[in-house]
């Protein structure tokens, strides 16, 4: 790596460069373990640990091209092509969260405007019910004030609460758009959901699956991929990370 005219995040020995949310400057992680347990070490991202595991124990054992899509704080791609994960150089690929979704869009907290991310995520559903709770004091999402949660956003449209279900009509249509973007780019046989947003089943999958079939490259003279929920839940970093 030392020949390369960048430095790449978590490199091929095993160095994290960086790792802003844990502070981390040119840990020498694999190193560290390696010394401390006497055993080999690999180094990964929790995305891409995901969607392996999600291949060899999860919704797409025997799927040899995958995408794995996390709708949680932020939303984490992870990419399975001819049954290897695609990490890029030094594993900084599949980062499709900071794909641009809308042009000078909304702040992301990678510092561009308009990423996927700041759409998809389970933080931007969240700021999308509490600007539509300001707009519509009427909905019960303005009943939540602060506190505002993604479930908060499910359970109002539950509750027949037009605010919320028109937030949520636009917010699957955010993942969509994104979902649809990897399909035509990479040719999945299989696209699985993950992160918290996945616990709402059918009533995300299904207008999800509606969009893509609609817009994915080849309209109806092509098959979309398959879309699922992931199975692995929280264990899916653990377990993939043994696959490697």
């Amino acid at each position: 790596q030392a020949n390369l005219p960048y430095k790449a995040f978590p490199t091929a020995d095993g160095v994290v460069e960086r790792a802003y949310n844990l502070g981390w400057d040119h840990v020498p992680v694999c190193r560290m373990l390696e010394q401390r347990f006497g055993i080999p070490c690999r180094l990964s991202n929790d995305a891409n640990c995901a969607a392996l595991a999600e291949t060899v124990a999860g919704a797409a054992v025997g799927c040899r091209n995958m995408v794995l899509v996390t709708l949680g704080t932020g939303v984490g791609v992870g990419i399975v092509s001819d049954g290897k994960l695609l990490e890029g150089v030094g594993g900084t690929g599949a980062e499709a969260g900071h794909a641009i979704l809308v042009l000078d869009g909304e702040p992301c907290t990678c510092g561009r405007k308009g990423c996927w991310e700041a759409y998809a995520s389970a933080t931007a559903l969240i700021r999308q019910g509490k600007r539509a709770a300001l707009a519509h004091p009427e909905s019960l999402l303005a009943r939540c004030g602060d506190a505002l949660t993604a479930k908060d956003v499910f359970d109002a449209a539950d509750s027949g609460d037009e605010t919320a279900q028109a937030v949520l009509a636009q917010y699957y249509i955010y993942v969509a758009a994104g979902v649809t973007d990897l399909g035509n780019i990479l040719g999945p046989e299989m696209v699985l959901i993950g992160g918290g947003i996945s616990r709402q089943g059918e009533r995300l999958l299904s207008p999800v699956r509606d969009y893509v079939a609609a817009n994915c490259f080849g309209g109806h003279d092509r098959l979309p991929p398959v879309i699922e929920a992931a199975r692995l839940g929280n264990e899916a970093g653990i377990i993939g990370a043994a696959a490697l």
